[in-house]
């Protein structure tokens, strides 16, 4: 396991646009399961062993930490794409490329041959979780609610893969069913990026760096040897457990005891508090470009909404 490594998906996908897709891979298999996909599990950039990037932003003053437990609003959350307006995109431009591919005369193809995202793929992620002791010890770590509406969709498969004539034809039909959407097709400041920088500067801030390390003598002393509070949740034992599978007696008292040591340091409360102060500070810096960004995504969603209705 290559320390100093960061699981980007846990600091959250920067773009705005949904995933691309270069190369036209589905298949006419279902998926052995709807389960996230595996997951490289390391250190975020804030460990001593992981170097700081050069335009770091400095560690702001903090009047008082909250709890873990404790609401926050986020500074940023106004300005970002929710996730499901992340999932409309992405069905847009599936449908749009399904439309275009149609027009060209490829009537044999069928809506999901070229797609590049599952349900997983629209869940929010933070590094650390406020956690229950009670209730890890009697469910766990909590599955991600997936929208039963991608999951209908992700669970409808084609029934063949693309033949050489429709691949050849796909990527222009995507370059095409994004121009539907995507005008202008890039943000100079996309407010995803920002809240992803915010999270990697809680991880760098030497006040999250000493709760992590408080989290991790707490652990040891019950015999657990993560060195991260990222990884318990994603150990492989459970990490792909179905939402309808009870929890094992090893996730359950893995839980707790994190649980606890996260309540014992007040790790979630530090992260949280940390999020904020760099939140408002990245908002500071560049609300104009976010505002602007804004607009943009507004227009491109509305579009998108626009190919769902006609479909």
């Amino acid at each position: 396991m290559a320390v100093g490594v960061l699981v980007l998906a846990l600091a959250g996908c920067g773009e705005e646009l949904p995933p691309r897709t270069e190369l036209v891979v589905a298949t006419a298999d279902p998926p052995s399961s709807l389960g996230p996909s595996p997951v490289m599990i390391s250190l975020p950039p804030g460990h001593p062993s992981a170097s700081p990037p050069s335009d770091a932003l400095p560690e702001p003053e903090l009047p008082a930490i909250g709890r873990g437990a404790d609401p926050v609003d986020l500074p940023l959350s106004p300005y970002k794409l929710p996730m499901s307006a992340m999932a409309e995109l992405a069905l847009a431009v599936e449908q749009a490329e399904f439309d275009c591919m149609r027009e060209q005369g490829h009537t044999g193809w069928e809506k999901g041959m070229s797609r590049s995202w599952d349900p997983q793929s629209f869940v929010e992620h933070e590094f650390y979780e406020h956690l229950d002791p009670a209730r890890a010890a009697e469910t766990g770590y909590p599955r991600p609610a997936l929208d039963p509406g991608l999951v209908k969709k992700a669970a409808a498969r084609p029934s063949r893969g693309p033949t050489r004539e429709e691949s050849i034809a796909y990527p222009e039909c995507e370059k095409a069913a994004r121009a539907r959407i995507y005008v202008p097709a890039d943000l100079l400041m996309g407010p995803r990026d920002l809240v992803t920088n915010a999270k990697l500067a809680t991880q760098r801030d030497s006040r999250m760096r000493a709760a992590v390390d408080a989290w991790r003598v707490c652990m040891g002393r019950q015999g657990f040897a993560y060195q991260s509070p990222i990884m318990p949740p994603l150990d492989p034992r459970w990490e792909s457990r179905p939402a309808d599978r009870p929890a094992g007696e090893e996730e359950r008292r893995t839980a707790r005891v994190d649980a606890e040591c996260r309540e014992k340091v007040n790790l979630v409360g530090v992260y949280k508090t940390l999020r904020v102060a760099y939140e408002a500070e990245l908002l500071r810096r560049n609300r104009d470009a976010i505002v602007a960004a804004q607009k943009v995504t507004a227009g491109w969603l509305d579009r998108a909404r626009a190919i769902l209705a006609e479909s």
